[in-house]
């Protein structure tokens, strides 16, 4: 997600910032097969050789909508992979959308953002599962505000199958957010439920935090049908098919190797798409009058050559933006899909947000990682990578010099003020920013300097290369760092990583 701020967020002092976020991708152009030269511990076998293929969760969704009442019904089907060397007996499912209704036990938005989330009041929302079923066998559940816990009749061995069925039934709130309505449209961002990701440290049942993007989870693929009133078109990632019926519109989307579905729809949808360099089918749907949608396409395919240049191939046949209504000026990450603020749409004059989005592809979706506990490792990475795109040599100096001077004299104030941070650790939208983008982008800036250029291009690729579709750790990307430059950056990292004071700028 990115928030941008008019230079520096000062603690006192918040500016205008924009924000980003995601779920959801489309049909995709596997990337060729390799072995993973380092032990990687995000459940999937790495060995050097042969090359190894890690097996995905299957996720078969079934939705109707009812705009109207903002309901939402259907069955949700996950056929899910044991990864783990352990048998399971139990299995956690999050359901975020339940961080928005009444009680929630963790308030899911800053106060400072309150009025923007819900301009005409408070709104509440649920998600609920009447029927649950493993193999057919109806089981016992327990759903605890974001988090599903499953009891299995017969406990799973390591790389073998369960098919998990839920019933279920949501209402969305009139709220401007990562899932949200107004009195046209709907989006959905993380408002699917899905597995969490169970790794050495146990199961990520995380709340949805105020902060940042609270969300962990690993590749699956999707196939996911959404049925709604036939005035209704959906934006989704990849080729829409659609079938109308009864007065009826049931739109199926196919989703391949995503963190994710996300998906939004309105009664006002136009439509208008360009081909990039590489074949991508880059689609906009939007609902307002806006004169620059072609700039948009247009910054949107440039956007993707470039991040695809540096680190590698987009993996997908298409990308969709779809227009919506954020809690902020700026856009929302998915995989596949870019959320826009309809604001945003209407008065920015450099669309900066949605090159970000577009490098979050990448850093989140291609290479996941925990955004929960270690944000800075897609936000930071994605916040410098970027800034090739806006400028290089002399500029990029100047501009990352003149930020670090800034994050300097303020982070003492800033309260926690390391990378090792938790989002459930800050309480304002400008400490985080502070630390996970400003002081991550210059993690990456200094490793650049550090190494560079031709290791920092060459530590992209095989970060991508080592981790595409896969979780990678802090230890993980260290490790990818040294094997390329061949240095030891152990001290480096750690300084960045833990020291309150920030290390001089190489």
């Amino acid at each position: 997600m990115l928030i941008k701020i008019s230079y520096l967020v000062k603690p006192a002092c918040i500016g205008w910032l924009w924000c980003v976020l995601i779920a959801g991708c489309s049909s995709v152009k596997p990337p060729e097969p390799q072995p993973a030269p380092v032990e990687t511990s995000d459940g999937y076998p790495a060995s050097p050789t042969p090359a190894v293929s890690p097996q995905y969760s299957e996720y078969t969704v079934k939705l109707e909508i009812q705009p109207s009442e903002r309901l939402v019904t259907g069955v949700e089907r996950i056929k899910i992979i044991n990864t783990t060397d352990r048998d399971l007996d139990r299995i956690f499912i999050n359901a975020s959308l339940n961080a928005f209704s009444e009680g929630a036990k963790v308030q899911p938005v800053f106060k400072e953002f309150m009025d923007k989330v819900y301009p005409d009041g408070v709104n509440y929302g649920y998600i609920e599962f009447s029927n649950v079923f493993v193999d057919g066998e109806r089981v016992d559940f327990e759903l605890t505000d974001t988090v599903l816990s499953v009891d299995l009749p017969e406990p799973v061995p390591p790389n073998e199958w369960t098919e998990l069925k839920m019933e279920l039934e949501a209402k969305i709130p009139l709220m401007n957010h990562r899932t949200g309505a107004d009195e046209e449209s709907m989006w959905f961002g993380n408002f699917l439920p899905t597995l969490a990701v169970y790794d050495d440290e146990g199961w990520h049942t995380d709340p949805c935090y105020p902060a940042g993007d609270p969300f962990f989870r690993r590749a699956a693929n999707f196939s996911v049908s959404i049925t709604a009133p036939w005035e209704y078109t959906v934006a989704g990632p990849g080729i829409p098919m659609t079938i109308e019926q009864d007065g009826k519109k049931t739109t199926e989307f196919t989703s391949k190797l995503a963190r994710g579905f996300a998906f939004a729809l309105s009664r006002r949808y136009t439509v208008e798409s360009v081909m990039s360099p590489s074949n991508v089918e880059i689609s906009l749907y939007t609902f307002s009058n806006s004169a620059r949608k072609a700039e948009l396409l247009d910054l949107a395919s440039r956007g993707l050559e470039y991040f695809s240049g540096r680190i590698g191939s987009y993996p997908y046949s298409q990308l969709t933006i779809a227009e919506t209504n954020l809690f902020n000026k700026g856009g929302m990450e998915y995989p596949g899909v870019i959320f826009i603020d309809s604001e945003y749409l209407a008065e920015s004059d450099d669309f900066e947000s949605v090159t970000h989005e577009i490098g979050h592809q990448w850093f989140y979706n291609i290479i996941g990682n925990n955004q929960i506990d270690n944000a800075w490792m897609d936000e930071g990475l994605d916040s410098f990578v970027q800034e090739g795109f806006l400028q290089n040599g002399s500029e990029l100096d100047e501009k990352m010099q003149a930020e670090y001077a800034d994050l300097e004299s303020v982070i003492s104030q800033i309260t926690p003020n390391t990378l090792n941070s938790g989002l459930g650790e800050f309480k304002s939208w400008a400490d985080y920013y502070n630390i996970h983008y400003l002081r991550g982008k210059l993690l990456f800036y200094s490793l650049y300097k550090k190494i560079g250029k031709t290791d920092f291009d060459s530590f992209l690729v095989e970060y991508n290369r080592r981790f595409t579709f896969r979780i990678a750790y802090p230890n993980d990307l260290i490790q990818t760092a040294e094997d390329v430059s061949g240095s030891d950056l152990g001290e480096f990292f750690n300084a960045w990583i833990n020291d309150p004071e920030l290390p001089p700028l190489i």
